[in-house]
């Protein structure tokens, strides 16, 4: 199991004196593994197994699950006194063998999941008495799974999908950094939020736990949040590009007023994600803006 970690602190790898209690497993078939024997990369992955949360937590607002941690490549450098290209290319290594993955969260934040984790370390909350035998299985029967599919037990009340979601979003303080970090506003990401609850009725998604159900609603946020900041960009990229072409009419002699006026109207956004001007098969811009010049003066 992992070290113990300050609730205030969950998620990142902080001082070292946090880090100097409890313990993880090395199991022998260790000497069976392909990296055996490489040092570096043993001693990255032996470096993430002490870094990474032995519960599910918080880290500035971004979850961070069992098994994962937000510890930086710097800081593995310094800590094991090796370069960051050495890190790098020791990580690259375990991701692409699939000891662990990285997900690239917002700007410099970059989370490091050990895979299949729990085989690794057992239990998951009484660190101090480890299990020989671990074990990710769920002890409900699918039967009684199925009982209870509209539903998700916590602490003996039932809660649905909605009420879950409302009371996360009562957590004003983690939302914001969470939307902030992915490029949203708090009421984009209620509207994504519902978004998400509405297909998971349709596919029928079921959760065990209210924390589970949290995880996998933000993961789906943030997918969602990520492919709506792409397609924004993508956007505004589409559009300065017209207006480059427009601009070009102007240097071209043609009135500045007229121009300004057919860029603003043929730039405006549609409910299918693209710009009017680009509704129009074959557009040319002088062509067209020609053409409107000659409908208004007939």
């Amino acid at each position: 199991m992992i070290p113990t970690t300050p609730k205030s602190q969950k998620g990142s790898h902080m001082a070292k004196e946090s880090a100097n209690s409890g313990f993880i497993k090395l199991y022998r078939s260790l000497k069976d593994w392909q990296h055996y024997g490489e040092p570096t990369i043993m001693a990255v992955f032996i470096e993430l197994l002490l870094s990474v949360n032995y519960e599910d937590g918080w880290w500035q607002g971004l979850e961070c699950e069992r098994g994962a941690t937000f510890i930086s490549i710097r800081t593995m450098a310094d800590d094991l006194k090796m370069s960051v290209n050495t890190i790098q290319r020791a990580l690259k290594v375990l991701t692409k063998t699939g000891e662990i993955q990285r997900i690239k969260i917002f700007k410099n934040n970059t989370k490091t999941i050990i895979n299949n984790f729990s085989k690794f370390q057992g239990c998951v909350s009484n660190f101090d008495t480890p299990t020989d035998t671990p074990t990710d299985t769920p002890t409900d029967t699918k039967q009684e799974y199925k009982e209870r599919e509209e539903y998700i037990v916590v602490d003996n009340i039932a809660h649905t999908h909605e009420e879950i979601v409302k009371d996360m979003f009562k957590n004003q303080i983690t939302i914001e950094q969470f939307c902030m970090n992915e490029g949203i506003s708090v009421e984009q990401c209620r509207r994504l939020a519902d978004e998400v609850l509405v297909e998971w009725e349709l596919v029928g998604e079921t959760h065990r736990t209210a924390k589970e159900t949290k995880r996998h609603l933000l993961d789906h946020i943030r997918k969602k949040a990520q492919a709506m900041n792409v397609q924004r960009a993508s956007l505004e990229e589409r559009k300065a590009k017209f207006i480059a072409e427009c601009k070009a009419l102007v240097d071209q002699g043609f009135n500045r007023g007229e121009v300004a006026e057919f860029a603003n109207y043929y730039s405006q956004p549609t409910a299918d994600g693209r710009l009017l001007f680009e509704t129009f098969k074959g557009w040319n811009t002088l062509t067209r803006f020609q053409l409107n010049q000659k409908r208004k003066s007939s």
